[in-house]
């Protein structure tokens, strides 16, 4: 205990530095242990002239009745505070003198035995288990149990001892389902990862609760390449395993651009290169559609992957290469890959169609120019890329392709004998309208094969105001519309039809 001559001084020190700090009248031991000890603050004492933090923590408790369980903003008790700075002997005499409760959590969940394990406070936290009986499988709001703090933060001596002495589960699961084992390898903890599995038995094969991807999985997509390598040659992990939606840890690998990864499970991995998920897709598909340029190079020209592999859709890569606006990898594909500029899906739409839905004017153009793609090829309803373009109010690539590409603006689909002046009335896309008609020359009066339907039919029965009123002015000897009123009266009439 404090020397009678010290509890002088300390009380007469305290007191002159109070208002100064802006402490509370009643003694709080948390302020008083967090501002006053950690020199925060401007009193300059050394731990020797003050006994130690013990005989402070003493004093404070026995005789300026601090509140042991007091918490600051973020829930943090001062053992919580002792734990983390592993000052021993104060938590030793929190506990047992104190009657500190061992297993209060701060906001963020933690327990005090969750920031001794995470920094590594290995004397703290046998004596929290052992002689504190704190609860090895205490979890914190994310459902991390102590264990798990531990391996993310590769502290492998407080792993090693919380599993052979505190019996702390190695299969213990968070929130999402990630075991010890997940967080050691994704975090890129080797040493904790080979311990875990060679002495904690740890299963390898592990998968966590929303998407169903083992240890593997998560190593390949954050490129731990070491964790990678041990998985595999050492811990036998199933290279083609695959989570909920049918990706293998080489699809997660190349749709990340992890290209060192890639390599490796391919040559020494002996990955399935043309696995498909459960859309079909490969890897390769994935790596086109991320511009993941130096993936598909080497996937093509050392994985030897299929570039016409097809997807569920029957979209093969170069799909989705042109759809995503990937342009160098659309290049490489082409010119290199040999890929067939000409493919079509299950729909008939090529890739040319594609790029002009999802308006990739570079992609077009350089289709069209470098890679001669046919701007007339029809989809199965007859449709061409221009109708896409138009329907989808696309101007850009619409004005390109009827000026450059020499597209046809009167061509029909098979369906109802429509132009592309029909489908951009009945899609309200005005901007094309006015476009195709007065710089594409389109047919105002052109009729549909299949109701004889005009231009203006589609647009009202689209409801489309605007298209109808321009329309309309353009047809001032065939029909007026000049306001609501008229468009109901043009509508009721067209419906009656």
């Amino acid at each position: 205990m404090l020397a009678e001559a010290f509890e002088k001084d300390f009380a007469e020190l305290f007191k002159a530095k109070v208002a100064k700090l802006q402490l509370p009248e009643k003694l709080d031991l948390k302020d008083l242990y967090e501002r006053f000890l950690k020199q925060k603050y401007d009193i300059q004492l050394e731990k020797s002239n003050l006994g130690g933090y013990l005989d402070v923590v003493q004093w404070l408790v026995e005789h300026g009745k601090a509140n042991v369980e007091a918490t600051d903003n973020d829930g943090w008790t001062v053992l919580h505070y002792a734990a983390e700075w592993n000052e021993l002997d104060v938590v030793k005499w929190l506990v047992e003198h104190g009657k500190a409760n061992v297993e209060a959590k701060n906001k963020h969940g933690k327990t005090v035995l969750h920031y001794a394990a995470e920094r590594n406070e290995l004397d703290v936290v046998k004596w929290l288990v052992e002689h504190g009986k704190a609860n090895v499988e205490a979890k914190n709001k994310h459902g991390k149990t102590v264990l798990h703090s531990a391996a993310e933060r590769n502290k492998l001596d407080v792993v090693q001892w919380l599993v052979e002495h505190g019996k702390a589960n190695v299969e213990a699961t968070n929130n999402d389902g990630w075991t010890v084992l997940h967080c050691a390898a994704l975090r890129n903890k080797l040493d904790v990862v080979q311990w875990l599995v060679e002495h904690g038995k740890a299963n390898v094969e592990a998968t966590d609760n929303p998407f169903g991807k083992t240890v593997l999985h998560y190593a390949a997509e954050r490129n731990k390449l070491d964790v990678v390598q041990w998985l595999v040659e050492h811990g036998k992990a199933n290279v083609e395993a695959t989570d909920n939606d049918g990706w293998t840890v080489l699809h997660y690998a190349a749709e990340r651009n992890e290209l060192d990864v890639v390599q490796w499970l391919v040559e020494h991995g002996k990955a399935n290169v043309e696995a498909t998920d459960k859309d079909g897709k490969t890897v390769l598909h994935y790596a086109a559609e991320r511009n993941e340029l130096d993936v598909v190079q080497w996937l093509v020209e050392h994985g030897k992957a299929n570039v016409e592999a097809t997807d569920k859709d029957g979209k093969t890569v170069l799909h989705y290469a042109a759809e995503r606006n990937e342009l160098d990898v659309v290049q490489w594909l082409v010119e290199h890959g040999k890929a067939n500029v000409e493919a079509t899906d299950k729909d008939g739409k090529t890739v040319l169609h594609w790029a002009a839905r999802w308006n990739k004017l570079d992609v077009v153009q350089w289709l069209v120019e470098h890679g001669k793609a046919n701007v007339e090829a029809t989809d199965k309803d007859g449709k061409t890329v221009l109708h896409w373009a138009a329907r989808w109010n696309k101007l850009d690539v619409v004005q390109w392709l009827v000026e450059h590409g020499k597209a046809n603006v009167e061509a029909t689909d098979n369906l109802f004998g429509k132009t592309v002046l029909h489908y951009a009335a009945e899609r309200n896309k005005l901007d094309v309208v006015q476009w195709l008609v007065e710089h594409g020359k389109a047919n105002v009066e052109a009729t549909d094969n299949l109701f004889g339907k005009t231009v203006l039919h589609w647009a009202a029965e689209g409801n489309n105001l605007d298209v109808v009123q321009r329309e309309s002015a353009a047809m001032a000897d065939v029909i007026n519309v000049n306001g609501p009123e008229d468009f109901a009266n043009l509508l009721c009439e067209i419906r009656e039809d």
